[in-house]
């Protein structure tokens, strides 16, 4: 994986080494649905409809150390897997508080739209992505040439030029296709069902039953993080392993904010224009990392030229209806529902004293109405 560094980029205003751009016409593709998960059906339960399993083991404050355990309902049989606290969270924060159970083993049951949607990825995994065909030694895990069955990579067309030899420079230009379902590359570590449905939860970020191109890319991040992902995959295919040790600047402009149509221009037109914009101009991504092996420099353009609505969008999935019909909500207004949520949610779980009174406390201090 090429990493990132932001140093030693300009000298006397022209860029060192090789020049990449990636514009709207790359991302062509976008909104295309690489994983689907498979319709699962909308069931009321309670909670003796569940099993209680005696071997889960809590430690001293009642939670599990790792993760938390989960059970639901696929093809009428129950399945108990553990979810990490980020996937839980994000499924409490979507559907409504009668869907989460609390059993007396300490784990929780899924009942309703939150059980048909973790089914509906769970399903997808084990089936369409050929996780049980894939885990051939019965383990649980998929590993080492296992991976090549294993169906959870996307694959893309596009008319990307490396014009290394010429120009120094590649171009990420034009996407033709994408496609999901294909097969994975072997990997170094190994993966659980757990992990991918952890990965599928927080990448179908609008909760839909559909992973996008752009979602998959992004990791369950914002759509900024999602872009800067995608070209750096693409440049990881396109550059040799020579070119990815020298310095490599990356212009990630998906919203085409500095150049209307690049796609009809030369690349010395392009190269020269980005050259001559500021370094005021862009803003270093939060993604950016250091390597002393690889270093690859990443321009991307300005955060607040992105419409920040979007953004609201992708930060708060939850409150979606609330930010497309009220244009005046700012990132503190949503932070202090978020935080509002959140307390009369461990309000319903507990009825400790100091926890009543800290929840009574936040809706004194909430000025913002819904």
């Amino acid at each position: 994986m090429i990493n990132f560094e932001l140093k030693n980029l300009i000298f006397e205003g022209k860029f060192i080494g090789i020049f990449a751009i990636a514009v709207n016409a790359f991302y062509k593709t976008k909104d295309v649905a690489v994983f689907s998960a498979i319709p699962s059906k909308n069931v009321i339960r309670k909670q003796e409809d569940f099993t209680l399993n005696k071997n889960q083991s809590l430690n001293t404050d009642g939670y599990f150390t790792d993760g938390h355990f989960v059970k639901f309902f696929s093809n009428n049989k129950q399945v108990s897997l553990k979810l990490n606290d980020e996937s839980l969270e994000l499924l409490k924060n979507h559907f409504g508080e009668n869907d989460f159970l609390n059993l007396k083993d300490g784990s929780t049951a899924l009942s309703g739209k939150a059980g048909a949607f973790v089914e509906g990825w769970y399903k997808d995994i084990l089936y369409k992505r050929d996780f049980l065909l894939a885990d051939r030694n019965y383990n649980g895990r998929i590993e080492n040439d296992e991976f090549l069955s294993l169906k959870n990579s996307v694959k893309d067309r596009a008319e990307n030029q490396n014009l290394i030899d010429s120009y120094k420079a590649a171009v990420l230009r034009e996407a033709k296709s994408a496609e999901g379902y294909v097969s994975s590359q072997v990997k170094n570590k190994a993966v659980s069902v757990e992990d991918l449905l952890n990965e599928s939860i927080k990448s179908d970020r609008n909760f839909d039953g559909q992973i996008t191109r752009l979602e998959y890319a992004a990791k369950g991040k914002i759509d900024i993080e999602g872009y800067e992902n995608w070209a750096v995959q693409s440049l990881n295919e396109l550059l040799s392993e020579k070119n990815k040790q020298e310095k490599i600047t990356l212009v990630v402009d998906p919203y085409n904010i500095f150049w209307s149509n690049p796609i009809n221009n030369t690349l010395n037109q392009m190269r020269s224009y980005y050259e001559d914009i500021s370094l005021e101009k862009f803003s270093q991504p939060q993604s950016s990392s250091q390597s002393q092996s690889n270093n690859m420099v990443i321009y991307t353009s300005d955060k607040k030229n992105i419409d920040e609505k979007e953004e609201l969008l992708n930060e708060f999935p939850e409150f979606r209806a609330l930010i497309e019909n009220n244009p005046h909500l700012t990132r503190a207004d949503l932070e202090k529902l978020r935080d509002k949520k959140q307390i009369a949610q461990a309000y319903q779980n507990s009825q400790k004293p100091d926890l009543k009174t800290k929840f009574t406390q936040a809706f004194s201090q909430t000025d913002l109405s819904v």
